[in-house]
């Protein structure tokens, strides 16, 4: 951190603050005062600005830790992106979405020479920032009355690019619209989208990240060692202290951190951290109150995924209100649940059948719940991690209790009925 006069600047975070309010400058104008901040009172020349601020390849930060469990994900992103022109990445939080497009930036920044221009957009509000983000971060020039997007195409179409949207979860509209305006007449761009819902535009091609492979409970020692989950919980909880020794005898605590966290690599990786405060015994019987002890996320990441309570409220607060409610009085359902279980328990006058089916179609599509089709019967579920956020806002709510007696009024009523209809 930085102060001058009144101002902080925080090159690191990328944060300029002014009588301790935030004051967020353009990304390019922010490079330039980081540049001046970094150079410690000496003379920047012209040609030493140019290089820090004006790459020929435009900034695109580097992924802060080693990546884990990818490689399948990033060949098939790879040869998606050889053959298409727009690929979303999308799954809930903490799953990796950024981590891995980073990683394919490189890739293609290094292999196949593409100029990438990476976007970070969840401070983002409207289509007006979104176009001035880009233009700012690919070069676009200042305004010279060209209309914002003409002179994106304009930039993106000079050289072989790769355009990386990262959060565009809140902008679903204006990023879909963007899309669908600068590809068509640009065979050499490339749009990378990261998200936890789709943009469903014409020509994208999804790729849905699924959770880390996690060691089953019979697992063997040398089979919970091979698993991406446990791997990645051991490299992150040495990179926190080098002297943390894990006993042998003691993996399968890791390997059952690492099943309660569903996978979630931010989860792991918050999980880890805490290993060299409690040891993995005393973490894996404190995972309940998961929501206060997963805390330690990297200073230099976003404030999102700095903590776990963080990187939910996020998903959260993009649902509309009734869906809102409808997740909260989800987690009284402690194991898969069906449509019918919802009608009987979660609905009720102040959230009717047409509203909470609703809420079923973008909690899937925000990757907030788990659609099962392994039998005839479709179920949904929510993650140990969602379930426990939202059993943490539903014991706010005024109706929790008559929510839990309907539950059981409804379990009591399965009790001699069909075995795939049981929920809770």
């Amino acid at each position: 951190m930085v102060r001058i006069a009144e101002y902080e600047i925080d090159p690191e975070m990328r944060e300029l603050r002014g009588c301790g309010a935030p004051q967020p400058p353009g990304a390019r104008a922010f490079d330039v005062l980081a540049t001046l901040v970094r150079a410690g009172g000496e003379i920047v020349t012209k040609e030493a600005l140019k290089r820090g601020v004006w790459p020929a390849t435009a900034l695109c930060p580097s992924c802060a830790t080693s990546l884990i469990g990818r490689q399948a994900e990033i060949d098939a992103a790879l040869a998606t992106l050889d053959a298409a022109q727009t690929l979303t990445i999308t799954g809930p939080a903490g799953i990796g979405k950024t981590a891995l497009a980073l990683t394919i930036a490189q890739r293609l920044g290094t292999v196949a020479a593409f100029d990438t221009c990476f976007v970070e957009l969840s401070m983002l509000k409207g289509q007006q920032e979104l176009l001035a983000a880009i233009a700012d971060r690919c070069g676009a020039g200042t305004d010279d009355g060209t209309a914002p997007l003409e002179r994106i195409r304009r930039a993106l179409a000079q050289r072989r690019s790769l355009l990386v949207l990262d959060t565009a979860e809140h902008l679903i509209d204006e990023v879909g619209s963007l899309t669908a305006r600068i590809v068509p007449d640009n065979p050499g761009l490339r749009v990378l989208v990261t998200s936890r819902e789709r943009l469903y535009g014409t020509h994208e091609h999804v790729m849905r990240l699924a959770p880390l492979a996690v060691p089953s409970s019979a697992a063997s020692f040398a089979e919970a060692l091979d698993t991406a989950a446990v791997q990645l919980f051991l490299e992150r909880a040495q990179s926190v202290d080098k002297a943390i020794r894990i006993e042998n005898n003691l993996i399968h605590h890791v390997a059952e951190i690492c099943r309660r966290l569903d996978g979630n690599p931010l989860e792991i990786e918050l999980a880890a951290a805490r290993a060299p405060l409690f040891g993995v015994v005393e973490l894996n019987h404190r995972l309940d109150d998961r929501m206060d002890l997963l805390t330690s996320g990297y200073r230099t990441a976003l404030p999102r995924h700095r903590t776990l309570r963080a990187s939910l409220d996020w998903s959260y607060h993009l649902l509309s209100t009734p869906t809102r409610r409808l997740f909260r009085r989800l987690a009284v359902f402690n194991s898969a649940f069906t449509l019918d279980a919802v009608r009987a328990v979660v609905c009720d006058k102040t959230l009717k059948d047409t509203c909470a089916m609703e809420g079923i179609c973008e909690l899937a599509a925000k990757s907030m719940i788990t659609v099962e089709c392994e039998s005839p019967l479709v179920t949904y579920r929510l993650g140990q991690t969602l379930r426990t956020y939202a059993l943490e806002r539903l014991r706010c709510d005024d109706d929790a209790t008559a929510l839990a007696q309907r539950n059981a009024r409804y379990l009591a009523s399965l009790a001699h009925g069909p075995a795939d209809s049981r929920s809770g």
